[in-house]
């Protein structure tokens, strides 16, 4: 336990607005980038100083579970309890520990979404499953309502982070600006990932998931864009073909992919994908959150594609298992009706209290109407067709700085 000396923010009284008033910003006033991100957020979001809490913790990636349970989890559950509006939303910021424990351990954004429920935990380097599996249910997944904390017993919680500060500013100005775009939304299928399809789960079975998704948004009006597994392929110097990762030219509204999972991934292609604003992803990928500090070795990272202009993302901090990956069926949809982007994160998400990091202003909602802005071009395309389209007004902003669960998992699901 700390006893914090808070310090001056500079964020200006204001009677918030009605969604701001249902946030909690959560401050490490030992990291200045977690006060610039806090400062930056409150003003764009017009937060009140009183939904701000101070925490005084270390500024690594990881902390035991002693120092979040007294220095993160306690001061937030008590600025909760004194505050007059309900708070549905957490927003934590860069500086703020992502892992409990070791590299295999828990999130703290999960821990914190979770704090309000009770119940063993599934220990964090076992798959999912048997009796501890309710203890992680979560209570909001495929819901279609408007989130009430007071209702689920749970918290939303997301996080603006990312390699740098600027990176995590970046996200909330593309929030702020995102608009309703039909597209496109890419769903990358990888070819070494159709086993046992109609297993609960399996990798095959997340990957149909993708294509019903696809289906979804194509039907409604929106521009999809699904690569049809291998389709892409390109011949060497000895005459040898090969599978090429799908990197589309146009800037993207949405994107699925198997990331560093797929037989065909290339970082350098990863790394060109750019996006508009209001751009949500997820990646298949199983220790894709598992630092914020650029890499280039083992699995691939949503940093990238933070860096690269997504607005929201879900990452993992260490080995989720298949059952916690989104349910991308549920996240396009929940988000193009009018959800907003932490109730799509979390309506595609089975579990609390375990691996899993949304990164993110909360209140990013672009598609406010539910509908597709306009009709769309034509009707899903292959992957083949990667050049550029005409520009959106949402591809070019000056403000923006440049740059239901079934079988139990086993240890065959690792991602």
């Amino acid at each position: 336990y700390r006893d914090v000396e808070p310090i001056k923010l500079e964020i200006a009284p204001t009677e918030g607005t009605e969604e701001s008033r249902r946030e909690l910003i959560v401050c490490n006033i030992d990291s200045g980038d977690s006060i610039a991100l806090t400062e930056y957020y409150a003003r764009k979001r017009t937060v009140q100083p009183e939904h701000v809490v101070q925490i005084q913790v270390p500024t690594t990636e990881e902390v035991q579970m002693s120092v979040y349970e007294a220095d993160i989890e306690r001061p937030i559950r008590e600025a909760i309890a004194k505050l007059e509006h309900r708070i549905d939303f957490i927003v934590l910021t860069k500086g703020i520990p992502f892992r409990v424990n070791d590299s295999f351990g828990y999130s703290v954004d999960s821990l914190l979404v979770g704090m309000k429920k009770s119940g063993e935990m599934m220990p964090a380097n076992m798959p999912p499953g048997g009796e501890y599996l309710r203890n992680h249910a979560n209570p909001y997944f495929n819901s279609e309502e408007p989130f009430n904390s007071s209702k689920f017993g749970i918290y939303l919680v997301t996080r603006l982070d990312g390699y740098t500060v600027e990176d995590a500013k970046r996200m909330v100005e593309r929030s702020i600006k995102a608009k309703a775009e039909r597209g496109p939304f890419v769903f990358d299928l990888a070819h070494n990932r159709t086993d046992n399809p109609d297993q609960s789960e399996s990798s095959g079975w997340h990957q149909n998931r993708m294509m019903d998704a696809a289906a979804d948004l194509e039907n409604r009006g929106f521009d999809v864009v699904i690569e049809d597994a291998g389709v892409i392929r390109q011949m060497d110097e000895r005459g040898n073909t090969r599978d090429i990762y799908l990197a589309p030219k146009e800037r993207l509204m949405g994107y699925v992919t198997w990331g560093s999972n797929d037989a065909a991934f290339d970082l350098d292609r990863y790394r060109s994908i750019q996006f508009l604003s209001g751009a949500i992803a997820e990646t298949y990928v199983s220790t894709s959150a598992r630092t914020l500090i650029p890499t280039d070795e083992g699995q691939s990272l949503v940093g990238d594609l933070i860096e690269q202009g997504v607005t929201g993302v879900k990452g993992y901090v260490s080995e989720p298992w298949t059952i916690a990956l989104a349910r991308v069926d549920v996240l396009f949809d929940r988000y193009t009706r009018g959800s907003n982007l932490a109730e799509s994160f979390y309506a595609a998400s089975q579990l609390i209290r375990w691996k899993d990091v949304v990164f993110g202003d909360p209140l990013c909602r672009p598609f406010a109407s539910g509908q597709a802005p306009a009709r769309a071009r034509n009707s899903a395309r292959s992957s083949q067709a990667e050049a550029p389209v005409e520009q959106s007004d949402n591809q070019e902003n000056s403000d923006v700085p440049a740059e239901e669960g079934g079988r139990l998992p086993s240890a065959e699901d690792l991602v």
